[in-house]
């Protein structure tokens, strides 16, 4: 019965500080506007779709999900934002040399994704993180 108990609280205790961990993390500001925002993911691969094909069936997608009443925007990148797949490339700028352990992580998006997400972007931000 002591054990039961035991285990018991231990398990209350644990379950209380995952519900705060949570909410916490659900406070937390991630960079860009959560409101009203979908995101999914798109593997044509199965359908048989290589690379070219799948920029038309994208842009093809994007016409047709802006069309749909409600939307304010659609865009799209290479890799989901919250899925935790990264894509890293070494990175390279014309005349600096870098060393082969400097790595950055890319990820394509479309032209609207800023705009989208609700992240102002300027150029001046883009510079100081370059440096």
């Amino acid at each position: 019965m002591i054990v039961q108990m035991a285990l018991s609280v231990i398990l209350l205790v644990s379950a209380v500080l995952f519900v705060r961990t949570l909410r916490n993390l659900h406070r937390e500001d991630i960079g860009f506007n959560r409101e009203n925002l979908l995101l999914f993911r798109i593997d044509a691969t199965p359908a048989g779709y290589k690379p070219a094909p799948f920029v038309a069936l994208r842009a093809r997608l994007l016409e047709k999900i802006a069309t749909v009443p409600g939307v304010r925007s659609v865009t799209m990148s290479t890799f989901p934002v919250l899925g935790g797949i990264l894509n890293h490339r070494p990175l390279w700028l014309p005349g600096v040399p870098l060393p082969p352990q400097e790595w950055a992580t890319v990820n394509a998006v479309d032209a609207r994704f800023f705009d989208t997400f609700g992240i102002p972007v300027s150029l001046a931000a883009l510079l100081v993180r370059m440096t």
